[in-house]
C-alpha cells in the first residue's frame, strides 16, 4: 500500500495538520522544513499509526490525550484506498473510521512488517545513525575499519578520540589520583566543605538544649507578658485613685460631720428638692402678699375718699337689666351673621324639600302623595332628632339636664358682660 495523506490532530504541536502525497509508483515524496518544525514528530506519526500509540507517548504535550487522532488514506496494490484512524487508548484502537480493523487486516496490508523492521529500514534518524557509527567504531573488526576508512572518517575519528584522552587526563584519569588535577581537586573540596559542615551541625543533645532554653524563654516571656498586664491594671487603679482622693477627703470629712451629728433625723432623699422648692414658693407667696397688701391699703384709701350716691344706689336694678339686656342685645348682634346663614341654609333646605315632595310653590295645596311623603319624611326627622337629643343628654357633662339654664343670664369673667 502506499500513502495518499495524513491527518495528524492533536498529536504533538500539530492540530488538524493535513499532508497530502502523490501515491504514484516510483513517485519519491520529500519533506523539507527547519529545525524544530516537526519531521521527526512526523516520522513518529507513521509508527503511531501503523504500530499503536504507546501508554507514556510523548505527543501529548500540547493537547489533551482523548483528543489525539491519526488518519492515513492508502492506496491498495490491486485498486481502490482505504482510510486508517488510530487513536491513543487500551485494545485495539485501529478503524477505519466506522468500524474496527482485526489485527490479521493490519498484518496483511504491511506485509508481514513489524514496528523493529519498519524502524530499521523506513525511520532511520540521526540519533540511529550515530549508534551505529559508534558501534562500528567501538568493534575490533577490520570490517568497521574499513567502512569508515572508506567514509573517510577514521582519521577524524582518531582524532576525536585523541583529543579526548588529552582532555580526560587534563582534567584528572579517575584511576590516578592527583591533586593537581581539576577533578581531585574538586573532589578534595567537597570532602573539605562535608568536613566542615559536619563540625556545622549541630548535634542531637545540643539541639534538645537549645529547644529547651527557647521553651524556658517562652515561658518567661509569658510571664512577663502577664506580670506587665497586671503591672498595667494596677497602674489604671492608682491613676484613678489618685483623681478620685480629694472627692474620697471630701467624703471622709462628711462622714465625720455625720458620725457627730448622729441623732440628727435622716432626711428623703429628694428633700433639699423639695426644700428648695419650698423656699422658692414661700419667696413667691411673700412677693404676693406683700402686693396684695399694699393693693388693699390703696383701695381702702381711694374708698374712704369716695361718698356714695343715694341716686345711684336706688337705680343699681335698674342699671344691673339695662347691663344685661346691652349684653343680650350685643350677643344677638354677635350671632345674628351666623343666623342669617342658617335661614338661608334652611329656605335652601325647605326648597330642596320641595323639589323633592313635588311641590309647586303656586299650588296652595299639595297632593295627596306628597303630603303622605312629607308626612313620612318629618316622621323620619322627628325620630334621627329625638335619637340626636337622646345622644347629647348621654355625653353631657355631669348630670345637667338640657336647658337647665336657658333664659338665664350668665356673667362673661374676661369681660365682666351677661349673656343669655
Amino acid at each position: 500500500m502506499r500513502l495518499d495523506s495524513l491527518i495528524l490532530d492533536s498529536y504533538g504541536p500539530f492540530l488538524n495538520q493535513e499532508l497530502i502525497f502523490d501515491p504514484a509508483p516510483g513517485r519519491i515524496n520529500l519533506l523539507v522544513a527547519p529545525n524544530g518544525a516537526g519531521k521527526s514528530v512526523l516520522r513518529g506519526a507513521f509508527s503511531d499509526l501503523l504500530f499503536d500509540i504507546g501508554h507514556q507517548s510523548p505527543m501529548t504535550f500540547a493537547y489533551p490525550a482523548a483528543r489525539l487522532r491519526l488518519t492515513a488514506r492508502v492506496r491498495l496494490e490491486g485498486g481502490g484506498t482505504r482510510v486508517l484512524m488510530r487513536r491513543k487508548g487500551q485494545g485495539n484502537t485501529l478503524s477505519d473510521g466506522v468500524a474496527p480493523i482485526a489485527p490479521e487486516d493490519l498484518r496483511t496490508l504491511l506485509g508481514g512488517a513489524d514496528a523493529l523492521l519498519f524502524r530499521d529500514l523506513f525511520a532511520l534518524d540521526s540519533h540511529l545513525l550515530r549508534e551505529g557509527g559508534l558501534a562500528l567504531s567501538r568493534s575490533s573488526g577490520r570490517l568497521g575499519q574499513m567502512l569508515l576508512a572508506g567514509s573517510g572518517g577514521l582519521g577524524a575519528v582518531q582524532r576525536l578520540l585523541e583529543g579526548l584522552v588529552r582532555d580526560r587526563d587534563a582534567i584528572g584519569r579517575a584511576d590516578h589520583r592527583h591533586i593537581a588535577r581539576p577533578l581531585w581537586r574538586a573532589a578534595a573540596d567537597a570532602a573539605e566543605a562535608g568536613r566542615r559542615l559536619t563540625q556545622a551541625a549541630l548535634r542531637p543533645d545540643a539541639w534538645q538544649g537549645m529547644e529547651k532554653q527557647a521553651a524556658e524563654a517562652e515561658r518567661q516571656l509569658a510571664a512577663l507578658r502577664e506580670e506587665r498586664v497586671a503591672v498595667a491594671a494596677e497602674f489604671v487603679r492608682l491613676t484613678a485613685l489618685r483623681a478620685v482622693r480629694p472627692w474620697l477627703a471630701r467624703r471622709d470629712d462628711a462622714l465625720a460631720v455625720l458620725a457627730a451629728a448622729g441623732d440628727v433625723p435622716r432626711l428623703e432623699p429628694d428633700f433639699e428638692t423639695r426644700w428648695r422648692r419650698a423656699v422658692e414658693e414661700h419667696a413667691r407667696a411673700a412677693a404676693t402678699a406683700t402686693e396684695s397688701v399694699r393693693h388693699a391699703a390703696e383701695t381702702e384709701a381711694a374708698l374712704d375718699g369716695e361718698a356714695p350716691d343715694s341716686t345711684l344706689l336706688a337705680a343699681a336694678d335698674r342699671i344691673e337689666q339695662v347691663l344685661r339686656d346691652g349684653v343680650t342685645a350685643q350677643n344677638a348682634a354677635n350671632d345674628l351673621p351666623g343666623l342669617e346663614a342658617e335661614w338661608r341654609q334652611a329656605g335652601l333646605e325647605a326648597a330642596r324639600l320641595r323639589r323633592e315632595l313635588g311641590w309647586d310653590a303656586t299650588v296652595p295645596v299639595p297632593a295627596a302623595p306628597a303630603v303622605r311623603a312629607a308626612r313620612d319624611l318629618l316622621g323620619a326627622r322627628t325620630g334621627k332628632l329625638a335619637a340626636a337629643e337622646a345622644a347629647g343628654a348621654r355625653t353631657g357633662n355631669g348630670s345637667a339636664e338640657p336647658g337647665a339654664n336657658a333664659g338665664r343670664p350668665v356673667r362673661s369673667a374676661a369681660g365682666g358682660r351677661y349673656r343669655r
